[in-house]
């Protein structure tokens, strides 16, 4: 009897978790941020200063043709180099690459970083984060395609 209740509740659980809607299924770009980038980037990425920048700054991501593209190519690949940020110099920053993260999670991360933080109409999804990974570009061009602050 104990068995059959336990079973009855499980089935109860996945029968939940299907209908549920879709969005409510969707991957979370703000918790993935929080969970992978927050430590140096700080919540809403508002950045650590002289450590790692800040990552909310509209005018910065909505200059770029592909920002969700640039977020993806920095996250598999990494960064380093420096660069100045609202006034604040990064000299020998050194972001980690975390090729790890799965392209669906990494779509929602950019889309965070790009449509939210930036505030532009950018939207990765699995198939654009595929694509960067597969034609990945070196340091260089990652730091060339920067816009000028």
């Amino acid at each position: 009897m104990h068995l059959n209740y336990f079973a009855a509740r499980v089935a109860g659980c996945l029968i939940l978790g299907a209908s549920l809607p879709a969005q409510a299924q969707e991957i979370d770009g703000t918790t993935l941020f929080n969970d992978n980038c927050a430590v140096c980037h700080a919540e809403g990425g508002t950045g650590n200063p002289g450590f790692a920048p800040p990552l909310n700054r509209p005018a910065f991501w909505q200059a770029m043709d592909a920002p969700t593209d640039y977020v993806a190519a920095v996250v598999i690949a990494g960064l380093h180099g420096t660069m100045t940020v609202d006034g604040q110099m990064y000299a020998g920053l050194r972001m980690p690459p975390l090729p790890q993260i799965e392209d669906a999670e990494l779509a929602a991360i950019a889309t965070y970083v790009a449509g939210e933080l930036g505030e532009t109409e950018a939207d990765a999804t699995v198939e654009s984060v595929a694509a960067v990974r597969a034609e990945l570009p070196d340091n260089a061009a990652l730091m060339a395609a920067r816009p000028a602050e």
